[in-house]
């Protein structure tokens, strides 16, 4: 009797793998069903390992919870990169339930998925149908919407609806589940979904995707890009933050979610900026291939308290004023800096004249503006300039000294200058001598062409084109 129940358990398990491989085959695109195939042989033939009708994964006949087959599956096709070899990344993720050593079979196994050939541009609707169906399947949240300026904190369900990255992390947090006993407890849902699209409307800018892991819930990763359409550039777009979790590198996260956004935005003109380090990266990807060398930043900080003093604005004609911001400032304000950047910030120029901690200073000549600058409290304290944006180098270094003199309970000094613009960085000098590092603007069909010799610091590097 204990016999025939365990040919039958053995047969049920045999028909609930067939079933929902056949499920997975059908929502798996055509140019990956003969890797999900193999896959499939593959994991068949193992001891001690199936799933369910659920899809979930059993173990020496115990459910791992949340599991599913799907995510293992998921991952041999995501990971295109380390093909044929995703089979060995996926056996040491399993190693983590100490699942047996055979599992690792012979290099030369037959059933290894074959290499993974490159992606045609055509794939990315492929993939995102694909998502949806395993989301539908997964019983997982419905994709992100792009934030708006009304949204809630409801509307940052996007934490947890990144599609192909949350599945390849799920599953390898899942199957470590079962051997965790060092970790600290998983940390309770916070306020940071409503902060994150707080600090978006806040500064303007949106397609917020921020990922939590379902053990820690404040591990996030972000990308931010611009909201507003600029006048007389409809196809200007640029890139903004990008941060990985440092548990979470190496794991082809950053290349999945850039794939994401710039799928939001092909056909577009992309800019954006990088750090030395990750340069050669970025032009090699393909999404920003060239770089504007006569656009380079220069990121200067000052750790200790700087003096206005070495400043001087004895030369200012007299003819030109200089005036704090009030509201009735703003249509001037922004009509200058749209000379420069060659279309119209209002919106963004608006949110930042009315941060809080912040102080902003224009500068008239016979009515007309001829300058502006900013001046904020960093994260680390320090009074970080910018934008400071002028004619005249007179003006740009009278604008510098008030903003200084506003803002003196202040840890430091940041200004980010243009390499190319001289006097703003002869400002530098006279304050002290900076820790620098440097950016190079990349970008995917056309510069911006613009006067440098009038930005004499930018408004952000990570949230700005200029």
């Amino acid at each position: 009797m204990e016999s025939l129940k365990e040919n039958l358990k053995e047969s049920v398990v045999k028909t609930e793998k067939e079933a929902f491989e056949d499920e997975i085959f059908r929502i798996v695109p055509t140019r990956y069903k003969e890797k999900a195939k193999n896959i499939f042989q593959f994991l068949k033939l193992q001891e001690s390992f199936s799933w369910n009708s659920d899809g979930e994964i059993i173990y020496k006949n115990t459910v791992i919870p949340g599991s599913n087959i799907a995510f293992l599956v998921n991952d041999f096709l995501r990971n295109r990169k380390s093909a044929p070899e995703g089979r060995y990344v996926f056996l040491r993720a399993l190693n983590d339930v100490n699942l047996p050593k055979h599992l690792d079979q012979e290099k030369n196994n037959s059933t290894r998925p074959p290499p993974a050939q490159p992606a045609p541009p055509a794939s990315a609707c492929k993939t995102t149908q694909l998502d949806h169906r395993l989301r539908s399947l997964l019983r997982l949240p419905p994709p992100a919407k792009q934030l708006n300026s009304t949204s809630t904190c409801a509307a940052c369900s996007a934490c947890a609806a990144c599609k192909t990255t949350q599945l390849d992390l799920r599953l390898r947090s899942l199957l470590r589940l079962q051997n965790n006993s060092t970790r600290p407890p998983p940390a309770q849902p916070a306020s940071a979904c409503a902060a994150c699209a707080a600090f978006c409307r806040r500064i303007g800018f949106s397609y917020l995707l921020t990922l939590h892991n379902i053990e820690y819930e404040k591990e996030r990763i972000i990308i931010f890009k611009n909201r507003e359409q600029p006048k007389n550039h409809t196809d200007l777009y640029f890139a903004g933050i990008y941060c990985i979790h440092e548990r979470f590198r190496g794991l082809n996260v950053g290349t999945q979610l850039f794939a994401e956004v710039f799928a939001r935005v092909q056909n577009k003109n992309i800019l954006g900026n990088a750090v030395n380090a990750m340069l050669e990266k970025y032009i090699r990807a393909g999404d920003l291939p060239y770089t504007d060398e006569n656009f380079i930043t220069v990121k200067n900080y000052i750790p200790s308290y700087v003096t206005p003093n070495v400043l001087t604005n004895n030369d200012l004609p007299e003819n030109i004023e200089i005036e704090s911001y009030q509201e009735n400032l703003l249509s001037s304000i922004a009509q200058y800096d749209a000379t420069i950047a060659g279309f119209e910030r209002k919106h963004i120029l608006e949110l930042s004249c009315k941060e809080k901690d912040s102080q902003t200073f224009v500068a008239f000549k016979n009515g007309t503006c001829i300058g502006y600058g900013s001046i904020k409290r960093s994260c680390l304290g320090a009074g970080r300039v910018g934008p400071l944006f002028a004619d005249d180098p007179v003006v740009a270094e009278a604008l510098l000294k008030k903003l200084l003199e506003s803002f003196p309970d202040r840890k430091g000094f940041a200004m980010m200058t243009l390499r190319d613009n001289i006097i703003a960085n002869s400002f530098i000098r006279k304050l002290g001598n900076p820790e620098t590092g440097t950016c190079v603007r990349l970008y995917n069909k056309e510069k911006l062409k613009v006067d440098t010799n009038r930005i004499f610091a930018l408004t952000d590097m990570n949230f700005s084109a200029f």
